[in-house]
């Protein structure tokens, strides 16, 4: 993170200590109305092409379309399991794309040490991802028995990582990007406050776009696969002639 982000940084940490839980939280949102809908949005398209691209690509090396049939039958673990290799494989190819120059690079930002990323389970809660690298899912939601909600919120939290860990990708401006975070609203205490975020929208740009594309997907695994079936059982029927 660049000088100015640190020093903004060490003046939050000094009005945090100095703020009573109430005081603070109504600076913070000050502080965030500030930063509401600030983000490019030719810049966060192009972004989201590459993260579909990305995110597409691993789903497809790891069959995960294939998966839609049965997904609602997958225990919890099984579809933390789904994530997990989803979203390591992911954050490779992401980290392999801006060291080799594939990425582009929207700022000069310094990578810090990234942690690594892992995906946890929650009771409560749809998915997140914390400071500490970590995705929190709540797979006993009953939205998340259908893949392509899963996947596309997945996808939403994919993104916030290279946001947050890989901030040279980011097409969010360093200022507004660091000031992001640091004023983050739960979308529980103030829901406007949280859809306007700039991380929330440049993880939202083409979400349903996503969405399209990953039904698109599964439709034509299931057509070849019903098609595989009829064949099947078409030369069976003209072998037993």
């Amino acid at each position: 993170m660049n000088s100015q982000n640190n020093i903004l940084l060490q003046i939050l940490a000094v009005r945090r200590a100095t703020c009573s839980p109430a005081e603070w939280n109504t600076y913070k949102k000050a502080q965030a109305r500030k930063i509401a809908g600030k983000i490019e949005k030719t810049k966060s398209e192009q972004f989201a092409e590459y993260v579909d691209e990305i995110f597409l690509s691993v789903c497809e090396e790891l069959h995960v379309f294939e998966m839609a049939r049965d997904w609602a039958k997958k225990s919890a673990s099984e579809k933390l399991a789904v994530a997990g290799n989803i979203i390591r494989r992911f954050v490779e190819r992401v980290r392999s794309d801006m060291n080799t120059g594939r990425a582009k690079k929207h700022n000069d930002m310094k990578v810090e040490s990234v942690p690594e990323i892992s995906v946890s389970r929650a009771d409560s809660g749809l998915m997140s991802v914390s400071p500490r690298g970590v995705v929190n899912i709540n797979s006993n939601w009953t939205f998340y028995n259908d893949l392509v909600r899963f996947l596309m919120d997945l996808r939403h939290e994919a993104t916030h990582i290279v946001d947050m860990f890989f901030p040279s990708l980011s097409p969010l401006k360093p200022d507004i990007l660091a000031r992001a975070q640091v004023f983050y609203v739960d979308g529980r205490d103030d829901f406007g406050l949280y859809g306007s975020n700039p991380l929330e929208l440049n993880a939202n740009t083409r979400r349903r776009e996503f969405g399209d594309i990953v039904r698109a997907k599964i439709a034509l695994r299931e057509y070849n696969r019903i098609g595989g079936l009829v064949g099947n059982a078409m030369g069976g029927m003209v072998r037993g002639r």
